[in-house]
């Protein structure tokens, strides 16, 4: 699936401090203060290489034109947010929280998403490809056009989350907790189907 990617041109390297009410743009960050608090903040344009975000505060920013490669967003929460044209590459995002944001071109590429929380979230065309998704949750969520491709998506949860047309069957579902809501009308494997029909209350002898 192509989706739109990022437009960056020139970046100034740039060290992360904090901003209220400011706009970063066209950065390159590859340092950040010890303790960074980000409040009312437009972030565009701009790489983010190998951070660590763990002592990062977001408070209502938005997010346009941004890569984010090889940084360490575990446990950030990152709620009522909006993402364009962003891409996480190699990230680690354990425990982070997205909730109620919303996210149009995003590509998520090789990231660890384990206990991720997604729920309430509106996409449009975004890409999970080749990410650990283990315990994350989608609940409550609006998913169109989104893919999923070799991800693992074990123990996962969808819950009143539509799956329809979404195509499931290169992903690992082993333990996945989902509702009828949700999985009728997505694309999955014959191997799939057995334990997904479990799932739903039916025996298959």
């Amino acid at each position: 699936m192509k989706i739109n990617k990022p437009r960056i041109k020139y970046l100034d390297e740039v060290r992360l401090t904090s901003l209220d009410g400011e706009d970063l743009r066209d950065a390159l960050i590859l340092e950040k203060d010890d303790e960074v608090e980000l409040v009312d903040v437009n972030i565009d344009s701009v790489e983010f290489k190998s951070i660590d975000f763990s002592k990062v505060r977001f408070i209502n920013a938005s997010f346009v034109d941004v890569i984010f490669s090889n940084c360490d967003l575990s446990n950030v929460k990152l709620e009522n947010m909006h993402f364009t044209r962003v891409v996480f590459l190699n990230c680690k995002l354990l425990g982070a929280s997205f909730n109620k944001s919303v996210f149009k071109d995003v590509n998520f590429n090789g990231s660890l998403m384990n206990l991720t929380n997604m729920s309430e979230i509106e996409s449009k065309n975004v890409i999970f490809n080749k990410c650990s998704l283990k315990e994350s949750t989608f609940i409550s969520s609006t998913l169109e056009n989104v893919c999923f491709e070799d991800n693992n998506l074990s123990f996962s949860e969808f819950i009143s989350t539509s799956l329809k047309d979404i195509d499931l069957s290169s992903n690992n579902l082993e333990g996945i907790r989902i509702d009828f809501k949700s999985i009728k009308g997505s694309i999955v494997s014959e191997n799939q189907v057995v334990s997904l029909i479990n799932l739903l209350g039916v025996k298959v002898k």
